[in-house]
């Protein structure tokens, strides 16, 4: 099950890296997971709509900073997607 959501969550992420935020969205809105709530956060944020950006990072329990950039964001997340279960809050 695990493993499903995962390819789920690296294929928003691709989708991202692409522009397609619309089709990254669609992955992860009924994904009930910390990683899938930040990258629904950065769904949000790169379309421009910060209170909805800012709902989902804390639904995450990750700050919101616009400081970073996608790219930087997008790697962090895959990282933590790849290293596992136990490397999320």
């Amino acid at each position: 099950m695990r493993a499903t959501k995962d390819r789920k969550l690296l294929r928003a992420l691709a989708h991202l890296r692409r522009n397609e935020w619309q089709k990254a969205h669609e992955l992860v809105m009924d994904v009930e997971d910390r990683l899938a709530f930040h990258i629904h956060g950065l769904v949000h944020r790169i379309e421009g709509d910060m209170e909805n950006a800012r709902y989902w990072y804390a639904r995450a329990g990750v700050p919101l900073t616009r400081s970073m950039r996608l790219a930087a964001e997008l790697k962090k997340i895959e990282s933590q997607l790849k290293a596992g279960p136990g490397s999320r809050a």
